[in-house]
């Protein structure tokens, strides 16, 4: 089973230091690796095949080392990864939901409200609005 925990130390933009987003149980050096570089890729993301190449395994093999260890793929990991990030900053931060959406990634608001809400229930705006209730 996936374990999703909040735990880390890396810095990230609007000037903190961000919890771990997600903490999947593997003891695959390659999946830490490649869960390293997606946390530390938000922003500029990725492509699958140069994450994989960044790990030196093949895209499929990533593939398969991910639905094995996180039951998803590598893809879906990512996107939750960014979308984590993008939940820690609506909490906070008071920047603008379109800001903190470039910050992890999306190339403009409403891919990024339609992933957040599909992910969390909420738009952004809503979560936020709760969160602070």
């Amino acid at each position: 089973m996936t374990n999703w925990s909040c735990r880390s130390k890396s810095p990230v933009a609007f000037g903190y230091s961000a919890e771990r987003p997600l903490e999947i149980e593997s003891t695959d050096p390659k999946v830490k690796a490649a869960l390293i570089l997606m946390e530390t890729h938000t922003e500029n993301t990725l492509d699958i095949p140069s994450l994989a190449a960044s790990v030196g395994i093949s895209r499929r093999q990533l593939e398969r080392l991910f639905t094995n260890h996180a039951k998803a793929s590598p893809a879906t990991i990512y996107k939750r990864v960014r979308l984590e990030r993008a939940k820690l900053l609506l909490k906070r931060t008071n920047a603008p939901p379109i800001d903190i959406g470039v910050e992890v990634g999306f190339e403009n608001s409403s891919h990024f409200s339609r992933s957040f809400k599909q992910a969390f229930g909420k738009t952004p705006t809503e979560w936020r609005t709760a969160a602070e209730a």
